[in-house]
């Protein structure tokens, strides 16, 4: 099934040639070398665009590029595509990929240029399998002669046996791009961090029922997944192979205690939030054995824990921009907590 330009295409003879008439579309065409800087106009698959991160590489692919490019973006529920397709114009959609049948992402690569693979969650599903979803999608780039691909995985790789229950949903994916790609594929991995979303998720409920924030003490680089799409798109961008072989680590601005952040919440949600430790046993007592192995890491680790490099988003993004402060995040999600 496909969406074009938020229209149903199903059983046409149409069908199977949509992305074909979409890639002669404004006379752009598949470079064979990404050295052809100067006519790099690239066709970017996002997998999945559902997610926050594809969704920030959608947008910031039309803001980025003049004209706009070809942007293709694969989801698992027509739901989940007309959703975003609506706030995401521009974006054309393929509905039905399932990274557990090959044979439906052939649609979703077909005469691409760029695959943005962010790694799939389903938490009903569970962690176990999810590195072998992502190889499927890369392995599928690889095989449709896509040239650059661009992995969205995860800062805990660090430490694979320590975080076992999460690292497994990206190291082995990690060590597939590094060793199993031809040598003509480019790849870049952005490990991403701790995420500020995180924290929405953690305290909205708390927040508005007392003012107070519950956990243990920890502290992190929070960062915003948006700008983990927007380095997604600006790598998918860039005309040369600069990035090729690199792994960029994904931080916020700043190094965050939960007191700073319970500060900072309270000038951005213009209310008081109070920070209240709790054991780690205590939070843990109700959790999954790998949220249980984070929060000790991360009590355990503190500052060290989670890597900290804000010059990598800025280094991506150019133009002397920084990560997205808690506080601008915070401000801009004001109606949701």
């Amino acid at each position: 099934m496909w969406l074009l330009s938020g229209r149903r295409v199903v059983g046409s003879p149409m069908e199977g040639c949509v992305w074909r008439l979409l890639a002669g579309f404004g006379a752009r065409r598949c470079l064979g070398s990404v050295a052809a800087a100067a006519e790099w106009e690239p066709r970017v698959s996002i997998m999945t665009a559902s997610s926050e991160t594809g969704k920030a590489c959608a947008f910031e692919l039309l803001a980025r590029s003049h004209p706009s490019p070809l942007i293709r973006g694969c989801f698992r529920s027509e739901i989940k595509a007309i959703q975003v397709t609506a706030a995401v114009r521009g974006m054309d959609a393929v509905v039905g990929m399932d990274a557990f049948r090959p044979s439906s992402l052939t649609s979703c690569l077909e005469g691409v240029d760029v695959a943005v693979v962010v790694t799939p969650f389903d938490a009903t599903r569970g962690f176990e399998r999810d590195s072998e979803l992502s190889e499927n999608m890369i392995h599928a780039a690889v095989t449709a002669g896509v040239r650059r691909i661009i992995y969205v995985g995860s800062w805990t790789v660090k430490e694979p046996q320590r975080l076992h229950g999460i690292a497994q949903r990206f190291y082995s994916t990690e060590n597939y791009l590094k060793h199993e790609l031809p040598d003509d594929v480019e790849w870049t991995v952005l490990r991403g961090g701790y995420f500020m979303n995180n924290f929405l998720h953690l305290f909205k409920d708390s927040i508005r029922a007392d003012g107070v924030i519950r956990f243990p003490k920890i502290m992190v680089p929070a960062v915003d997944t948006r700008d983990i799409g927007r380095c997604a798109a600006a790598l998918a961008l860039e005309p040369t192979d600069v990035h090729h072989g690199k792994v960029y680590h994904m931080s916020g601005p700043v190094v965050l205690s939960m007191q700073d952040i319970a500060d900072v919440l309270s000038r951005a949600l213009r209310t008081k939030v109070r920070f209240e430790e709790l054991s780690v046993d205590a939070w843990c007592a109700d959790k999954i054995p790998a949220l249980v192995e984070l929060v000790q890491y991360l009590v355990k680790e503190q500052a060290l824990a989670v890597p900290f490099h804000p010059e990598h988003i800025s280094q991506i993004l150019g133009g002397g921009e920084d990560p997205t402060s808690l506080e601008v995040w915070a401000k801009e999600h004001r109606a949701v907590f």
